[in-house]
């Protein structure tokens, strides 16, 4: 949950990330020119697609971030 809030707050005009875990749920506050598409890109880029896009590629890309994410 650190790395996806971490990784959207890097992102331009991202002001606060709250995450829960108990309902895979990510809540973004950010100014009105950040696009929920913006968002759900950097989420598929660090491994956590969208619900209902979640594919077997998506899945070993996403063990392959954690795998190599550990050992750097």
């Amino acid at each position: 949950m650190n790395s996806i809030r971490k990784g959207l707050l890097h992102l331009q005009g991202v002001q606060d990330v709250a995450i829960t875990k108990e309902e895979a749920k990510v809540e973004v506050e950010a100014d009105e020119f950040v696009s929920a598409e913006t968002i759900a890109e950097s989420l598929r880029s660090m491994g956590y697609p969208i619900q209902g896009e979640n594919t077997l590629f998506t899945q070993a890309k996403s063990y392959v971030s954690c795998m190599i994410g550990r050992m750097d």
